[in-house]
């Protein structure tokens, strides 16, 4: 079944006073998967994620929310879409479960069985009717992602979603992520500096820098062109690292980059791991250890963006 684009970006340009924050920015998210969102501080994306929730205005460009123009449709194209930008206003002296009823009250067609729903969904059942002052940061992050889906968006935005949460509660919060785009078809967004929770949960990620993006590509496809014939030479010593360092950057068959303190990724296929080894050997270059060597998200998003560095 072809997947339906439910948020198109297009040539999206912001300006605050006389920098410009996002500079011609374009990507579409689809039903049914999880969209990572990533950069270094500063890189933009939560101002992108306030012009699509209608909290900035834009200077240029064009948002289309399922079908719907962001500009000219504003009311349409926002029932379609339920986020978590900055945190929701709530009656802390109320219960959840009487604070989502409120908030349902506010989007006709929403049936009063919904609130139940999002509970359980949540699995929220045990403190519902507990009063909202009485939560932990952990539980009230959960009442804004279940107010988020009171009124069942295709759109589900997320900014930093998993601040708060102890870690069963982020595999929790994945698991529902995963499930809601793999099986009820929502397009999720996900913004996070949790690149280890990207690569777990996301099907295909964006990075941006500056305002501008940098890359665009299902996170699979990611990982194997980062993955293809790297392996990892660890040393005895920083010394030796830096010697072999050295030596290898001389030859055009290599392309070595450096890991950590003690080693260094090469580049290179199988059969030319004995002969590089032969090379160190000659230049008593002592070895401790000799692995494939496969990268995460982490190194690739610190390799595009030169460290996370974000240049003012």
């Amino acid at each position: 079944m072809a997947k339906e684009i439910f948020l198109s970006v297009k040539n999206l340009h912001k300006f605050f006073g006389h920098k410009e924050v996002i500079h011609d920015l374009s990507f579409d998210l689809y039903s049914g998967e999880v969209l990572g969102f990533v950069g270094p501080n500063g890189a933009g994306k939560s101002t992108t994620i306030k012009l699509i929730m209608g909290f900035l205005s834009l200077d240029h460009g064009e948002i289309i929310i399922c079908g719907k123009n962001h500009q000219t449709e504003y009311e349409a194209a926002m029932q379609h879409i339920g986020g978590i930008v900055e945190n929701p206003e709530m009656y802390f002296n109320l219960s959840g479960r009487v604070n989502l009823e409120m908030y349902r009250r506010l989007h006709p067609g929403v049936k009063k069985s919904r609130v139940d729903e999002v509970i359980e969904l949540l699995k929220m059942q045990n403190r519902a009717n507990d009063k909202v002052k009485r939560y932990s940061l952990g539980m009230k992050q959960r009442m804004c992602i279940a107010q988020a889906l009171l009124h069942e968006p295709k759109v589900l935005i997320l900014d930093e979603p998993t601040n708060g949460l102890d870690p069963s509660g982020i595999r929790e919060l994945r698991d529902l992520l995963i499930y809601l785009a793999h099986k009820e078809g929502v397009a999720v967004l996900v913004s996070s500096h949790q690149l280890a929770e990207i690569q777990k949960m996301c099907d295909r990620v964006i990075i941006i820098d500056q305002g501008r993006l940098i890359d665009n590509q299902p996170i699979n496809q990611m990982m194997k062109q980062s993955e293809d014939n790297l392996t990892l030479f660890k040393f005895v010593d920083a010394q030796n690292k830096k010697r072999a360092l050295q030596l290898l950057q001389d030859s055009p068959f290599y392309k070595p980059s450096e890991f950590d303190q003690y080693s260094l990724v090469l580049a290179i296929e199988e059969n030319q791991i004995p002969e590089v080894i032969f090379r160190l050997s000659q230049a008593h270059i002592a070895l401790t250890t000799v692995q494939p060597h496969y990268t995460n998200l982490e190194d690739i998003y610190l390799s595009i963006t030169k460290g996370g560095k974000v240049i003012e």
